[in-house]
């Protein structure tokens, strides 16, 4: 047998060497070692009790591997976890080494970057909080939110004690659109900060409570708009002024709306300015009247050099009328703060009354006023 083997070494060693050469050209040719990059994020492990983890910096790392195409190709990344051990930290904040782990036998762990990340720890804390309601939209014309009660009033909020810290109230949320009487809701419970946004890592307990919306029917009326015009530049005299809409929608109780014809708007500023002016401004609503609708109205002035004569328009709508027929708009001769209209212009209370209609008794009643858009969302005072 070992005649066999020595007879023509040099030979078989040769082609030993070809052959191992051949399978090395191959498998390097057609299953070639590469590189693959994997982001992964950071897992903390090992927290003491009574801490919990708040911040982890970076959040997540670069694990470099090597291997054989083909077993990366069957790599499963999900798999490929990186942790750091913050049993052995000692304390609530410190730089912690990454580990690997996941990984199959053949792939090679080349580098981790960054190596080691900051974990920052907090302490969990509760605290008890006052559960509020907040609506959304308004209730049909005739209807008005004036109270809500909500069971739990209380809830428990808990976390990392600089999220619980941060929690300014604890409200749940009710659409009221389309109410139409009072009528019990279930409510998820938001923990909110100062400005209104949830707050990360604040869990609320009991996560949902029972919302009960207290409406009642209100006195719906048309009332004109009076624009409040500051004075104009010198030089310049107000030509022209008109309001969209001229006539709007108000609610409130029948006392606060007797006698209300119209309101006026915040004061429009004048000063520097030389031709048309479009300004959207808020009305200076009586307390316990509100608007149907958002709350504001366009004022439009043209102004014109003084020894230019004014421009005299149409007369303007009388309350009664709806703001889509009213066909005129009131104009304003001479300078000064705010000139009067001409007759025939805003109806006074002697000339025609705005129509009003109390549905205390009979129920809503359709209206020509705009309708009420909905928008927005703000609390309602609680039940007296």
């Amino acid at each position: 047998m070992w005649r066999a083997v020595r007879q023509n070494w040099s030979l078989k060693l040769l082609s030993v060497v070809i052959g191992t050469g051949l399978w090395m050209y191959v498998e390097g040719t057609t299953n070639p070692l590469v590189t693959r990059h994997l982001s992964r994020p950071v897992k903390v492990t090992n927290v003491p009790e009574g801490l919990v983890t708040l911040e982890v910096r970076p959040a997540t790392v670069t694990v470099v591997v090597r291997a054989r195409q083909e077993e990366l190709n069957a790599l499963r990344e999900a798999e490929v976890q990186a942790e750091v051990d913050v049993g052995r930290l000692g304390r609530t904040e410190g730089t912690v080494g990454v580990d690997v782990l996941g990984l199959p036998r053949h792939v090679e762990l080349e580098a981790v970057t960054p190596s080691r990340v900051r974990v920052l720890l907090d302490v969990v804390t509760k605290e008890e909080r006052a559960v509020e309601v907040r609506t959304r939209g308004e209730p049909p014309q005739g209807l008005e939110v004036v109270g809500w009660q909500i069971y739990p009033p209380k809830a428990t909020v808990e976390g990392p004690a600089k999220a619980v810290h941060d929690v300014r109230r604890i409200v749940g949320r009710v659409d009221v659109t389309s109410l139409t009487e009072t009528k019990d809701f279930v409510v998820k419970l938001e923990a909110l900060n100062l400005a209104g946004q949830p707050v990360e890592g604040a869990t609320v307990d009991p996560p949902v409570a029972t919302a009960t919306i207290n409406l009642r029917r209100v006195t719906v009326k048309n009332v004109a708009v009076t624009p409040s015009l500051g004075p104009p530049p010198e030089g310049y005299r107000i030509a022209k002024v008109s309001v969209e809409p001229r006539v709007i929608a108000v609610t409130g109780a029948a006392a606060a709306l007797k006698g209300l014809d119209t309101v006026e708007t915040e004061t429009v500023a004048l000063e520097g300015e030389t031709g048309a002016v479009r300004s959207a401004v808020r009305l200076r609503l009586p307390q316990g009247v509100r608007a149907l609708g958002s709350g504001s109205v366009v004022v439009n002035v043209r102004l014109e050099a003084a020894e230019q004569p004014a421009v005299v328009s149409p007369p303007a709508a009388s309350p009664t009328e709806s703001p889509e027929a009213a066909p005129g708009e009131p104009t304003v001769p001479g300078s000064g703060p705010a000139a009067p209209t001409e007759p025939g212009g805003t109806a006074s209370p002697e000339e025609g009354q705005p129509a009003e209609t109390n549905t205390e008794a009979g129920g809503p009643t359709s209206l020509p006023a705009p309708a009420s858009s909905g928008a927005g969302e703000h609390p309602e005072p609680a039940l007296q």
